[in-house]
């Protein structure tokens, strides 16, 4: 997440508290989404297709977490949420999925040679 951290502050140059917890927001829900990707399998998540359910499930879940961040969410003290940019979205989507399935695949794949499973 430091990665995520340092695109937001130094790429998008973003100064407002709010629009980090929407980026924030963002991507523990879609690391969220795609985790159960990679943990579905022993070996590289691509050995096997996911579920038609799973599939089905994450995809609304993706569609329902980007029209929040894209849209803000409102609460009764204010916004709870500030809408971001497509770029922005565009650009933690871009990060989860990276992070997700090149780094944490990897991850499990060399704790997995070391005897450390589930």
């Amino acid at each position: 997440m430091f990665g995520l951290l340092f695109l937001a502050l130094d790429y998008f140059h973003i100064s407002n508290i709010h629009v980090l917890h929407t980026y924030y927001f963002t991507a523990m829900m879609y690391m969220g989404i795609l985790t159960p990707f990679i943990v579905r399998e022993r070996g590289p998540f691509w050995i096997s297709r996911p579920g038609k359910w799973l599939t089905i499930a994450s995809i609304v879940d993706m569609i329902v977490v980007a029209f929040i961040a894209l849209t803000g969410l409102p609460g009764p003290w204010g916004r709870l949420l500030t809408p971001i940019t497509w770029q922005e979205y565009a650009a933690i989507t871009l990060y989860c999925l990276f992070v997700n399935f090149a780094i944490n695949d990897r991850a499990k794949l060399m704790l997995g040679r070391l005897g450390i499973t589930r």
